[in-house]
């Protein structure tokens, strides 16, 4: 879904019109939701992905990476992982066992803001169909206690899409007990 497909979807669950004057009305508080609900979605469930960056001296620049880095989670070569440690400089990592040049860095991400009509949200697309009802549910967090049991309800189906989308990730409870033997 594109960023104008979300906010318009978004209006269509709150009642509203979605006409151009409208849609131009909210745009810019319903992007930031969207922007802030793809975050959340990101960390909740530990996006990741991974991208080459070249070791230099035995240091990767993480500044360098296509998306902002939460944790590096591996750092390989041709299949290999290797040890690695956050180095004295903000935003570096020292490889040690490793000579220069590219390596695949596994890292958890947080989603680049979407800003232009047709930006799309940087997370699965699976995952798009939730960002309208976050919006919702934030436009009806107020003071008034009739907006704020719609906020209620439309969190609550916000966050049922958000735990069947971890299950269907591979991640369950993390309090669930698992048999080894």
């Amino acid at each position: 879904m594109t960023l104008t497909q979300i906010l318009s979807e978004a209006l269509v669950q709150l009642n509203l019109e979605t006409d151009a004057q409208n849609a131009k009305a909210y745009k810019k508080k319903h992007t930031l939701y969207a922007n802030e609900g793809a975050q959340d979605l990101a960390l909740y469930l530990k996006l990741r992905r991974t991208d080459q960056l070249t070791l230099t001296s035995g240091a990767l620049d993480l500044s360098a990476l296509p998306r902002q880095c939460i944790r590096v989670l591996s750092v390989a070569r041709g299949g290999t992982e290797y040890e690695f440690y956050y180095g004295a400089a903000s935003g570096t990592i020292q490889v040690p066992y490793l000579t220069d040049g590219a390596v695949d860095v596994t890292y958890r991400y947080a989603p680049n803001d979407m800003t232009s009509d047709s930006d799309e949200p940087d997370i699965p697309k699976y995952l798009h169909k939730l960002l309208p009802t976050y919006i919702a549910g934030r436009e009806h967090t107020t003071d008034d206690p009739t907006q704020q049991s719609r906020a209620k309800a439309y969190f609550e189906l916000y966050e049922a899409g958000r735990r069947r989308a971890r299950t269907n990730a591979g991640e369950t409870d993390a309090f669930r007990i698992v048999n080894k033997f």
